[in-house]
C-alpha cells in the first residue's frame, strides 16, 4: 500500500469585500449643455469582517464626493456614497473614483 497524508484546504483569513453597485454610470446629454448630477453608488460589506473606509479619492475636477458614509461597515452592511458630476455638453468623458478600504 501507499502512505500518505491528506491536507485540509486553507482559508483565507477573515476579511472585508467592498461591492459597489452599480459599478459604472453613464450619462449623456443630448442638447450640446452642460449639467451638474448628483449620483448614489451603494456599497456592501460582502465580506467576513468589518469594512473600514480610508477614503474616496477622485481622478478629475468633474467629480466631487458631497457625502462619505459612516467609517466602518460591519459585515453584511451597506451604505450610500453621494458624487457630484459636471457632465460635458459635448464629447464623451469618462470619471473615475478609487474606494480606499482595509
Amino acid at each position: 500500500g501507499t502512505a500518505g497524508c491528506v491536507r485540509e484546504p486553507t482559508q483565507s483569513p477573515p476579511g472585508p469585500e467592498l461591492q459597489v453597485t452599480p459599478p459604472s454610470l453613464v450619462y449623456r446629454l443630448t442638447d450640446g449643455g452642460s449639467d451638474v448630477r448628483i449620483a448614489s453608488l451603494d456599497l456592501h460589506n460582502a465580506g467576513s469582517g468589518p469594512l473600514r473606509i480610508l477614503g474616496v479619492e477622485t481622478f478629475c475636477g468633474c467629480t466631487v464626493v458631497t457625502d462619505i458614509p459612516k467609517e466602518t461597515l460591519s459585515i453584511g452592511e451597506k451604505a450610500t456614497l453621494k458624487l457630484q458630476l459636471s457632465i460635458p455638453g459635448s464629447g464623451s468623458k469618462t470619471a473615475k473614483i478609487a474606494i480606499d478600504y482595509s
